[in-house]
């Protein structure tokens, strides 16, 4: 987390505010068991901020922002990393996948494909 927070150039709420977003991805990156649910809300989160900024007029490359912003850019990872481990779990995924990818059972062929070497 410490490393996500220093690329980042913004006032105190605003590295609090990048401080809880790396939280929530690292979560999602152990509790799905891969890198796809972080790096797809990280885009997400970008393309949001940079639309919403565009559309509202605002500097996208202010250091600081309105408390109410701040408020609304930690509140909104959170109810989306909440909807995306439900979304998991739904799915029938684990709440913790634990150990690295040689605990994991072996790809099996699929039936009517011909292997290959």
């Amino acid at each position: 987390m410490p490393v996500f927070v220093v690329g980042h150039v913004y006032d105190l709420p605003g590295l609090i505010d990048v401080g809880i977003f790396a939280v929530i991805v690292g979560t999602l990156t152990i509790i799905t068991g891969s890198l796809e649910a972080g790096i797809a809300f990280h885009i997400v989160n970008n393309v949001f901020a940079f639309g919403l900024g565009v559309l509202a007029g605002a500097d996208l490359n202010a250091t600081s922002a309105p408390t109410v912003e701040v408020v609304m850019s930690i509140a909104a990872p959170i109810v989306f990393g909440i909807m995306v481990v439900l979304d998991h779990r739904r799915r029938g995924g684990s709440a913790f996948r634990r150990g690295g990818p040689t605990d994991r059972e072996p790809m099996r062929p699929r039936r009517g494909r011909p292997e290959t070497a």
